[in-house]
């Protein structure tokens, strides 16, 4: 990979410099609330109030102390740095060597495809991480996006998808849903459910076909023989198909970054534009 020794470099010292900046703001911290205890310590014998603020801040010394250490002692790892600054150039490094010009949105706040594709609950947060885009070998365009998408509550939180989506330009006029599990969540469109298969949830827009055409039961089949742990989600709008995999993949994190991590991370990125064209193969006519 070009200029590979100086990205590995740039990436080492800037998490080290960051992992730095957090221990010495921790350590202001601990310091502040070592002398307040101290002081309320020295105060102590003028009133209850005091005391009671003493232990308050004597606990919350030795919780600054031992986030400290853990700080100082445990790997230390950033996703954001790793994301804005490795991810751009590996994207640049494949565009340079491979025949495809893809585009890269790093920590984009988008949901607009989500609602537009009806798959996952539209009042859910989505955290894209890396979203790509391309022109496929047809000339057909292509959207990755790596999101989890999360609905939160005072009392709990529900990860409604964590993988990798794909978003699919093409022509297509049936609206439809093949998913491992719940109901479409397109606004405004009445589905009904329709039972062929035992493995997959079939839904098809209420006044349209009540088919689904084969092509989509090969994907599914396809998908599945692949990835037989993980669910898998297609729709059908106007002009798109969208098909998401909950991929299982645990997302890089480095305390420090070598070569070999390195084209972990372009293989990984490599690996999922090879099954967007795997999937567009077969969904395509």
């Amino acid at each position: 990979m070009n200029n590979a020794k100086r990205i590995i470099e740039d990436y080492n010292k800037a998490i080290q410099t960051l992992h730095k900046k957090v221990l010495r703001n921790l350590l202001i911290c601990t310091v502040a609330f070592v002398l307040l205890t101290l002081a309320f310590l020295f105060l102590s014998n003028n009133g209850d109030i005091f005391d009671v603020l003493f232990f308050i801040f004597l606990i919350l010394s030795i919780f600054v102390i031992l986030i400290c250490v853990l700080v100082k002692y445990i790997p230390f790892t950033n996703q954001k740095l790793l994301y804005n600054t490795i991810y751009p150039e590996v994207i640049k490094d494949i565009n340079y060597n491979e025949d495809i010009s893809l585009e890269c949105e790093i920590f984009k706040k988008d949901k607009d495809y989500i609602m537009k594709g009806g798959l996952f609950t539209r009042y859910a947060a989505v955290d894209n991480k890396i979203q790509l885009e391309f022109l496929n070998k047809e000339g057909f365009q292509v959207n990755i996006s790596d999101t989890t998408i999360i609905t939160r509550s005072d009392k709990s939180t529900t990860i409604h998808f964590d993988g990798t989506y794909f978003v699919f330009k093409l022509d297509n006029r049936n609206l439809f849903q093949l998913r491992s599990n719940s109901s479409p969540k397109l606004s405004k469109t009445k589905f009904n459910r329709i039972n062929t298969r035992d493995d997959i949830k079939e839904y098809v827009q209420e006044e349209d076909s009540q088919i689904i055409q084969s092509r989509f039961y090969k994907l599914v089949d396809y998908l599945k023989e692949k990835y037989p742990t993980q669910k898998i989600y297609i729709a059908g709008i106007e002009k798109e198909i969208h098909v998401a995999v909950w991929l299982g993949e645990k997302r890089a994190k480095y305390s420090s970054l070598s070569e070999k991590d390195l084209m972990l991370i372009r293989n990984q990125i490599m690996n999922h534009i090879a099954l967007s064209e795997e999937i567009f193969n077969i969904i395509y006519i």
